[in-house]
């Protein structure tokens, strides 16, 4: 790639960063909305809630196995309708009538909302990450002259790449300020910090260990070995199976000089202590409440979850997206280093 080129991409990436620090909601008109259907559920009522920013949870009744739900909210809100038998969709707040079953899925309403249920049914029987993640891009680009990126931007976007955030985060999207998109929009700045931090020297910070004791991050960074620091939260979902993984990359790197450090960001001490004593994680844990100057603040982290990798000279080497990528980072140093 010639200089020009590199120049171009770079106030590209500059000025889209600036049109996503000035991001502002785009505030629609209220509306009435109503959404009739019939379900196989036997309970006497049904939740409808905005679910893309989540909203308060309200009940309707079911009679006879059919519901009306009605409301005035903002044109395109994303709300969710669950019958309490596992029989949950979402629905774009319109003025279109729609019609739904909610056992066979059928749909009657604006093209619009046609495409947003043949969206979720795609995702209906897909038990793996990879699979799930690839069929929400697909729906993600196949809809990006309307609005339905920004749910699944929004339901999602700790699991994209800063590639893919480059794709689907634009200023001149017609979903780009939809109330949805601020943590996207906030995600993706994010990214574009913690990608400026490789090569940099790491960030110290306090952080306290389970016995109440204070530490710093410097004092496990040095010479002889690399670090991980592993930023995370037990709220934030089932986090057992990528532990998983790391304690096979602990133990297969850890002779070789690979040390991590968990930092969570746990306002609650005891859960954070109790999560522990369930993970029996076999490195260092620390904890770093989020806060203004926590370890998640200065390192610039959306979604309470990241993995910095800190070379023997204090310098970060990698911020890698996945536990996948880790790997794949491990072995290259440590063939390397043989």
């Amino acid at each position: 790639m010639n200089k020009k080129a590199i120049i171009t991409i770079l106030l590209a990436l500059v000025a889209m960063a600036g049109q996503g620090q000035n991001w502002s909601p785009l505030v629609e008109d209220s509306i009435d909305f109503i959404i009739t259907g019939t379900t196989n559920s036997t309970q006497d009522s049904l939740i409808m809630f905005p679910c893309a920013p989540l909203g308060v949870r309200e009940k309707y009744p079911i009679r006879n196995g059919k519901f009306t739900v009605t409301g005035r909210v903002r044109r395109h809100t994303f709300i969710q309708i669950d019958d309490n038998v596992n029989n949950s969709l979402r629905f774009i707040a319109e003025e279109t009538p729609t019609y739904i079953n909610l056992a066979t899925d059928e749909v009657r309403g604006s093209e619009l909302q046609k495409k947003f249920i043949s969206c979720q049914m795609r995702e209906r029987d897909i038990y793996n990450k990879t699979d799930r993640n690839a069929v929400i891009q697909q729906n993600i680009r196949e809809n990006m002259n309307n609005i339905i990126p920004a749910y699944y931007l929004y339901s999602d976007y700790p699991s994209f790449t800063l590639e893919e955030m480059q794709e689907f985060i634009r200023e001149d999207a017609p979903y780009a300020r939809h109330p949805a998109m601020e943590w996207p929009w906030r995600a993706y700045l994010a990214k574009l910090k913690q990608k400026d931090i490789t090569g940099k020297p790491f960030i110290d910070f306090e952080a306290e260990a389970p016995d109440s004791t204070i530490h710093r991050l410097s004092e496990f960074v040095g010479p002889g070995q690399y670090v991980l620091l592993d930023l995370w939260a037990l709220h934030r979902g089932p986090y057992t199976p990528s532990f998983d993984f790391m304690k096979h990359l602990y133990a297969t790197y850890k002779s070789q000089g690979f040390r991590i450090i968990s930092v969570s960001c746990e306002q609650n001490r005891t859960y954070w202590l109790r999560g522990n004593d369930r993970l029996k994680l076999p490195w260092t844990t620390l904890r770093s409440p989020a806060r203004k100057g926590c370890a998640l603040d200065l390192y610039s982290i959306i979604g309470i979850s990241a993995l910095i990798l800190i070379d023997r000279d204090g310098t970060i080497i990698a911020v890698p997206n996945s536990v996948e990528e880790l790997k794949a980072k491990l072995e290259e140093i440590f063939h390397d280093n043989k």
